[in-house]
Parts: structure tokens; C-alpha cells; sequence
């Protein structure tokens, strides 16, 4: 039962850690396409012509047996929908909000320092100051 708390406690703190995630320069343009089919844009939200951001980062956390006194490895994989990238960690640039994992202590249970991986490189439009690095499609932190 704590083993399913504790996933279920992580999985939540990381959906809400995404709710600032970027959007990539074609997603930009796609939203703000006023001949874009109604099917293309059913998920959007209403007020701001965005996705909601549970629609662009979704996060997975497989259950994990950890027995008393022993420890062991949890990973949470992140998928971003098409067309979105969020920033890696460590940013690119100090002033950029990386992407970030953080797990409240629970009953019993003792969360390590999250390792990220590795960003690709993308140069946009926007980033005047050169490529920056980003998660797009999948990525697993453990």
C-alpha cells in the first residue's frame, strides 16, 4: 500500500512540475492557425488556445518493491506529446526553468537526488542565444 502511495504521490508531483512546460515553434504556429479543423483543436483549452498541460506531458511511474531496510531504483518516463519539448536538466541557459522531479518524503521510504538524461539540441526561432536543450518524444528519469 506505501509502495502505491509512493508512486502515485511521485507521478502527481511530476505532472504538477510540467504544468510550465514550453511549447516548440511549430505548435506555436499550429495554435494559432485560425483554419485549423475543429478535430485539430478539440483538446484545446478554451481560454488560452493551449493544450492543457496534462495533454502535453504525461508521466509514468512503474510500481516498485523495495523491502525494509533494502533500497532500490524507481524511473518515471515522460512522454511529450508532438510538436512540444520541455527544457532538460541541467537548461541550457540559467534563466530557462529545467525540468525537475521532486518526491515528498514518505512513511518509510527515502527518495535519492532524480538522474536526469541527456537533452537533445535544438536551435528555435525564439532562442536568439543558440540551441537549447530539451526532452521531446520520451524521456526517463530515474
Amino acid at each position: 500500500m506505501r509502495r502505491n502511495n509512493f508512486v502515485l504521490i511521485l507521478s502527481s508531483l511530476l505532472l504538477l512540475a510540467f504544468a510550465a512546460c514550453s511549447q516548440s515553434e511549430n505548435a506555436s504556429k499550429q495554435t494559432t492557425n485560425t483554419s485549423a479543423s475543429p478535430s485539430s483543436t478539440e483538446s484545446k483549452s478554451e481560454t488560452s488556445g493551449k493544450a492543457p498541460p496534462a495533454d502535453v506531458v504525461r508521466a509514468e511511474a512503474a510500481n516498485v518493491e523495495i523491502k525494509a531496510g533494502k533500497s532500490g531504483e524507481a524511473s518515471v518516463k515522460l512522454t511529450v506529446a508532438n510538436g512540444y519539448h520541455i527544457n532538460a536538466n541541467p537548461p541550457s541557459f540559467h534563466y530557462l526553468k529545467a525540468t525537475e522531479l521532486t518526491v515528498d518524503p514518505g512513511e518509510g521510504v527515502t527518495a535519492g537526488n532524480p538522474v536526469y538524461p541527456a537533452g537533445v539540441s535544438r536551435q528555435f526561432a525564439f532562442s536568439k542565444e543558440g540551441p537549447l536543450s530539451v526532452y521531446e518524444g520520451e524521456a526517463t528519469i530515474k
